[in-house]
């Protein structure tokens, strides 16, 4: 049976829908092309908009702030002579990086004679200048000698010495006495706790703007700001600090950077060390300290911060600490803080938290802080570790679980050796003490000799979550002793000592010899020592508290102060003792109940205190006249052949005409100095210099031991005439010429930095081989740069040691250099850019109007083939009724 005109009709529309759907299929694949050529043609024009060139500021007679595009012919044309087109203000060099050869362009080679095939000169740089003909000077030279009988040669001179000289008569006065210090340790904590021996940093590595990684094992050093951040920088990006150790080897001044967010974070904490060398971080400002999170393989010391002012409205987590945030079981030691501090709780001056394992020790706060929230504290706000040796002074305002030390406190901890004496302004706040605010009474803290001024801090508690008012055996007052030097155990406590003596009458001292004095002295020196211990005992809290004791006693003996009763009976026991060199009198147990161990913790006062015992009625001293002084001086002059001259003299004696007490002391001291020197043979050099530098001076002479205790007059009477010299004969020296290199001159430095361009090597851009137009092109200047092949650099001439040093610099220290956008196919890439994108929407839009008709055509076919599928399926249906 053959095919009905309704199937044949069928078959026709299922090929031209086949056909209508490979024509959909080719026109989304040209529209997905032409996608991609917008995106090529986009990514075009956006290198040619983000291009860059380097520019560099033209030499200009009127000083004109003028940049043009940077050449190597125009950084290098400064240096070639003649040359009368654009110059670089400062001629730069190009230096490969790789090989270390210095770019240069023909021009340049010429002038100073050279090819790519020029070798190193293998010479001294000595060598080098002569074989170059470098300039010459002729200086004046010995040589040699000549006698002449009738040459002037001082032998000796005699001069006229000061007038008479009265000594003193004595009296006594003791209103100077010093007491002890019972309100606490006052000392301003601004330095270091113990001293520090600075580390030699010369080999150790250098981290700068460049350095990318930090190595185990590798000594390291920061030397100004821009290291300090590098770090901070490399630390953030998770370069691990283990094993590393950095050093300052710089005082540095953070005034430059306000936006300090300290170094490490929650997840890159610092791992290593850094000792801070005993220099100063001064002006730190920013919301955190020098160290936002260290863990507990860290060990920070030795640094001190000064005058920082940070402010974190969010810091309770990690908290906010001059030295650092949050102390993850690592080690603070020998640091110190000073300045202001301002957050939202756990706010302290060396670390806001403190955690379990972590150690601060033997740190200083002088500091001023104010808090909106909880866990706030001189030392530490949290504390979950060990504080030992600590000091803390200024002030805190606000916030609850406040205290001297410590915030809070918790876990199993140690508190010893330390000291508070902040203020705290909100006393009656929550869990506020003068050492710590929450915690104190915990049965795993240990406390030990922690001492506090109670006077800073009247009526509030040692610890706020506890009832102490007073004294407890774990927490002491502090009682300050005065002033011992150790190098001669003289101070307070020594010139309290000498009164006691003086006044008890057992030793004359009016009538004393010289020699019985220095007995004297010697014996009271010593018996301090013996009080204040020698070797691992020297200055122990027991010691000090023996000789508080003894000073309660003599200070009220000096002062007459009958509160303290046997105070007499005391100096007595001081005499003996004294005169015996022991000290078991005076350290017996009925004179040692003040001040006990279990209630007071002593230290001796850090600024000297000590005074002179003895008021001298004056003593009177003639000085020799101006003009005497004079004679004597120019004699002295022409005795030593000295190339000083009158006026000098003169000069120098004028700035005296005062003649203040002071004035006329250091006249009679240069008139001995001039005696000793005709007389004795000592050496003229000191007066010398005091006149050639022509500055006025203070001086007393050795028999004056106090100028308050003396009158001093000036003699009317000149004794210029009764100077006397002696003439010898001497030797003439002979001078002639000598050439030799003039290092000062410019052409001689010129050559010196010509030495070590060339022990580098050159790489010549130019000449007729220069087709590219290499040397005159900004474009290959730039990419050289960008691409990392080469750097700039400069020859700078060090005249003290006369030689060049070769320093790399870039485009961001160099103020001569700046990089901007270049322009020079921008305009035509945007017309480029344009036409093309014109052409490419122009297809497009050809292309969905030739989709829309296909679709258009698709959807009648469909329509056909559904209604003939239709009448095939009616005929098939009524051909089988029919046949059935």
């Amino acid at each position: 049976m053959g095919m009905s005109s309704s199937q044949a009709r069928l078959l026709t529309l299922t090929a031209r829908q086949h056909d209508v759907e490979w024509k959909a299929q080719k026109l989304q694949a040209e529209k997905l092309q032409m996608a991609n050529d917008s995106d090529r043609v986009y990514n075009k024009y956006l290198s040619e908009l983000s291009a860059t060139k380097i520019q560099t500021r033209i030499y200009d007679e009127w000083e004109g702030d003028t940049f043009k595009d940077a050449t190597l012919s125009i950084l290098e044309n400064g240096k070639v002579p003649g040359w009368a087109t654009e110059t670089a203000s400062k001629p730069l060099f190009l230096q490969d990086i790789k090989s270390g050869a210095i770019y240069i362009t023909q021009e340049y080679a010429n002038h100073i004679n050279v090819n790519e095939n020029t070798k190193p000169f293998e010479g001294t740089i000595e060598e080098w200048l002569e074989m170059k003909g470098a300039p010459k000077k002729e200086i004046d030279i010995v040589t040699g000698y000549e006698d002449v009988t009738d040459y002037k040669n001082i032998k000796k001179i005699t001069t006229v010495e000061n007038g008479t000289f009265t000594p003193y008569s004595l009296g006594f006065n003791y209103n100077k006495a010093v007491g002890n210090t019972t309100a606490g340790d006052a000392t301003v904590y601004d330095d270091f706790k113990k001293p520090v021996t600075k580390i030699n940093t010369n080999t150790m590595t250098e981290i700068n703007s460049s350095t990318t990684t930090l190595n185990t094992g590798v000594q390291y050093k920061i030397s100004n700001v821009a290291g300090l951040k590098k770090l901070q920088e490399l630390v953030a990006n998770g370069v691990d600090t283990t094993g590393v150790t950095i050093t300052l080897s710089n005082n540095i001044d953070m005034s430059s950077v306000n936006d300090w967010a300290g170094i490490g974070n929650s997840s890159k904490q610092f791992k290593g060390i850094f000792n801070g060398n005993g220099y100063v971080i001064s002006n730190l400002e920013g919301t955190q300290g020098l160290f936002g999170y260290a863990s507990s393989t860290a060990e920070i010391k030795n640094v001190g911060l000064k005058n920082v002012n940070l402010n974190n409205s969010a810091s309770m987590t990690p908290g906010l600490g001059g030295v650092i945030g949050y102390n993850n079981g690592g080690t603070v030691e020998n640091c110190y803080v000073t300045g202001t501090l301002s957050g939202n709780g756990r706010v302290a001056g060396i670390s806001g938290h403190n955690m379990a394992g972590g150690t601060i020790k033997d740190c200083n706060s002088d500091i001023r802080i104010t808090t909106t929230s909880y866990c706030n504290g001189g030392i530490s706000g949290h504390n979950s570790g060990n504080i030992i040796g600590c000091n803390s002074n200024g002030s805190i305002s606000g916030g609850t679980q406040t205290g001297g030390l410590v915030g809070h406190n918790t876990g199993t901890t140690s508190i010893k050796d330390c000291n508070s004496s902040v203020v705290l302004m909100t006393p009656g706040n929550s869990s506020t003490g003068i050492v710590i605010g929450l915690g104190g009474t915990s049965t795993n803290l240990t406390i030990d000799n922690v001492t506090y001024n109670p006077d800073d801090n009247p009526g509030g508690k040692i610890c706020g979550d506890s009832d102490y008012t007073g004294t407890t055996d774990n927490f002491k007052r502090s009682v300050v002793a005065p002033s011992i030097d150790t190098t001669d155990y003289t101070g307070g406590f020594y010139s309290n000592i000498y009164a006691a003596i003086l006044k008890s009458g057992n030793f004359d001292y009016e009538h004393a010899t010289n020699d019985e004095k220095t007995a004297l002295d010697t014996k009271i020196k010593k018996y301090v020592e013996n009080m204040y211990g020698t070797g691992a005992n020297a200055g122990s809290s027991e010691n000090l508290l023996k000789i508080a004791n003894a000073n309660e006693y003599i200070a009220a003996y000096l002062k007459n102060d009958t509160t303290v009763a046997n105070s007499e009976e005391f100096v007595n026991a001081l005499v003996n003792d004294v005169n015996n060199q022991t000290i078991n009198q005076t350290t017996a147990t009925k004179y040692q109940t003040t001040y006990t161990a279990d209630k007071y913790s002593a230290s001796v006062n850090q600024t000297a205190n000590d005074w002179n015992p003895v008021d001298e009625t004056k003593g009177r001293l003639w000085v020799a006249n101006t003009a005497t002084i004079k004679a004597n001086i120019m004699a002295a002059i022409d005795k030593e052949n000295s190339s000083l001259k009158e006026e000098d003299v003169d000069a120098f004696l004028n700035l005296y005409k005062d003649q203040t007490q002071k004035d006329l002391a250091t006249l009679a001291e240069i008139n001995n100095m001039v005696n000793d020197y005709a007389k004795n043979g000592a050496s003229f050099s000191k007066l010398r210099k005091l006149i050639q530098e022509g500055k006025k001076v203070n001086l007393v002479p050795d028999n004056i031991d106090n100028l308050d205790h003396y009158e001093l007059k000036m003699s009317p009477t000149d004794q210029s005439g009764s100077v006397r010299i002696d003439y010898g004969t001497t030797k003439k020296e002979i001078w002639g010429k000598k050439s030799v290199i003039d290092y000062e001159h410019p052409d001689t430095i010129e050559l010196i930095n010509g030495y070590y361009e060339q022990l580098l090597g050159y790489i010549i851009i130019g000449g007729t081989t220069d087709t590219a137009g290499l040397a005159d092109s900004s474009e290959w200047l730039t990419n050289m740069i960008n691409m990392g092949i080469a750097q700039f650099v400069d020859f700078q001439y060090n005249a003290d040691d006369k030689k060049t040093v070769i320093t790399g610099t870039s485009i961001a220290n160099e103020t001569s250099l700046q990089e901007v956008q270049d322009k020079t196919y921008l305009n035509a890439a945007e017309a480029t850019y344009e036409k093309d994108m014109r052409k490419i929407n122009k297809k497009e839009t050809k292309i969905d109007t030739d989709l829309s008709k296909l679709e258009a055509e698709r959807t009648s076919i469909k329509t056909e083939q559904d209604d003939l599928k239709k009448v095939i399926k009616d005929n098939v249906d009524l051909t089988f009724k029919l046949f059935s």
